[in-house]
């Protein structure tokens, strides 16, 4: 029991220890986000607004979207952004078919054998998957990041919530 006891108030004396050592602004921007009150500013954090209230969307399940069915735009459409993930969706579904088109005639066709015009038009399909798989990641990737760093908000501007 004395041993608890004893646990407890070590533990409690390291944690002073520790939120002492850090500065004070530091400590307010961990619990009240990047914008907080410094006597150089005079900002007081924005609150949620009432519209918010109840409807925010969770950031966990909108990073797990993005991470896995990103590319489809399961994101966009989670977070109310449909024309933006009906987009994504397109650009998703246009490299899965040309990706696979383009595997199927790869083993069936030989490009040597070509003659100007088809070996011209064989390039410039593939330089066209290459390029709608390069724009289809780089959205991906884009708003993965903007996911992460929750510096996105949903269709209703509310801000995502970590639960």
């Amino acid at each position: 029991m004395m041993h608890k006891h004893l646990s407890i108030i070590l533990l409690l004396l390291i944690s002073l220890c520790f939120i002492h050592s850090l500065p004070d602004d530091s400590l307010l921007s961990y619990f009240y986000g990047s914008e907080i009150i410094t006597p150089v500013t005079d900002k007081i954090p924005k609150p949620i607004p009432l519209s918010c209230v109840n409807q925010q969307k969770s950031w966990i399940t909108a990073t797990i979207l993005s991470l896995v069915l990103g590319g489809f735009g399961a994101d966009r459409f989670y977070l109310g952004f449909i024309s933006n993930g009906f987009l994504k969706l397109i650009l998703g579904c246009l490299v899965l078919s040309f990706t696979c088109l383009r595997c199927c005639f790869s083993f069936s066709i030989d490009a040597s054998t070509l003659n100007g015009k088809r070996k011209v038009t064989w390039l410039f399909f593939n330089g066209s998957v290459v390029f709608i798989s390069f724009l289809q990641f780089a959205l991906w990737l884009m708003d993965f990041i903007l996911i992460m760093g929750n510096l996105i908000r949903d269709s209703n501007q509310c801000p995502m919530t970590y639960n």
